[in-house]
């Protein structure tokens, strides 16, 4: 099992289950846990707490991926630091989708960018158009859905 957390702004952490079954990867969100404070002591207790409840030992943890804030990753007392106590074989990895959200919103903030944005909608056919304005509407869908999950 590898453990993957999120947190948002608004102090959630987003908990994401990788196993492998079947001879395949499998990745599913499981829901989300509101935190009152960011540290990485407060981040791994609620971790190993949410891993008690489920009825999972920390030991059979594998890996544990989150962004690459201090918090998160600290050697002293980041999160994964202090998870790693309970769970040693769960290796720390940093999140390829938090690196590529970065480098993202860095791109989008070039104003060349931007006008090659404006310039493919505008000459974007109507159905592929619709198709990507439908793929965000489900993706907003979606993210509504997971909104209303919790643990």
């Amino acid at each position: 099992m590898k453990l993957l957390m999120s947190q948002t702004k608004s102090n959630c952490l987003f908990v994401f289950v990788m196993y492998y079954y079947g001879r395949t990867v499998k990745e599913v969100f499981v829901c989300y846990r509101s935190v009152e404070r960011i540290t990485g002591k407060s981040l791994a207790d609620t971790i190993l707490s949410w891993l008690d409840v489920v009825g999972l030992s920390p030991l059979d943890t594998r890996g544990q991926c989150y962004d690459g804030a201090s918090n998160m990753c600290g050697a002293r007392s980041g999160c994964s630091t202090l998870v790693r106590q309970q769970a040693p074989m769960a290796t720390y990895v940093r999140c390829a989708a938090h690196r590529l959200n970065l480098a993202v919103v860095s791109a989008c903030k070039i104003q060349v960018l931007k006008n090659a944005k404006k310039c493919a909608l505008k000459i974007l056919p109507g159905s592929l158009h619709s198709q990507l304005k439908g793929s965000i509407s489900s993706t907003k869908q979606s993210i509504a859905f997971s909104q209303r999950q919790k643990c």
